[in-house]
């Protein structure tokens, strides 16, 4: 934790050489994504690349898209021209940042959200990209089951005209949830969800 905090005082104090740690980093981060997407492949067949994403709860919004956001794109774009698909894991709150998902080239990616309503995120990001959501865990937590039967409906109705859609839960540990809630989740996606 000490040098999270350190780095956050960087960004004021030495912005110029954050950056060109940042310019560093990037290209080394690239190449474990792409010999992690490759030892995917050759286990699963599977192209994704795993690639976490937390610094936009931490940041302000300017200092997302001007410490983070440049050097994720980068990786991204190279891992999308080594043919592997990145699977964006957009921790917390990612609603005010939404248009970014939109400089990556179409059809490409995958972002999976964790706090950010799949629905808002249609709204914004249209055709661009697959999103991969789900209900609240609070609401699996302390919700009814008619509740959890409502917003999947309404989340599946909406996400059917979706290019790519993928119901999913936040990749956050739901807690306790409640077993008749998981149950009706998992009804409510198999009575309303595209595929039958």
């Amino acid at each position: 934790m000490k040098y999270f905090f350190q780095v956050i005082y960087d960004l004021r104090r030495v912005p110029d050489k954050v950056h060109k740690i940042c310019a560093a980093l990037a290209p080394v981060l690239l190449a474990v994504g792409k010999a992690t997407g490759e030892i995917s492949y050759q286990l699963t067949g599977s192209r994704r690349v795993f690639c976490p994403v937390w610094y936009n709860s931490f940041l302000s919004e300017k200092q997302f898209r001007e410490f983070h956001w440049p050097y994720l794109k980068y990786i991204c774009e190279e891992l999308i021209k080594a043919d592997f698909t990145p699977l964006l894991s957009l921790q917390g709150s990612y609603d005010h940042l939404l248009d970014t998902l939109l400089e990556l080239p179409a059809g490409k990616a995958i972002a999976w959200f964790d706090r950010t309503d799949p629905i808002k995120a249609k709204q914004v990001i249209g055709e661009h990209m697959c999103i991969a959501g789900g209900i609240s865990p609070a609401l699996l937590i302390g919700g009814t089951v008619k509740e959890v039967d409502t917003r999947v409906k309404e989340l599946l109705d909406e996400m059917k005209t979706a290019s790519g859609f993928i119901f999913t839960l936040p990749f956050n540990a739901i807690g306790p949830a409640k077993i008749e809630n998981v149950a009706a989740m998992t009804d409510a996606v198999h009575n309303y969800g595209i595929y039958r």
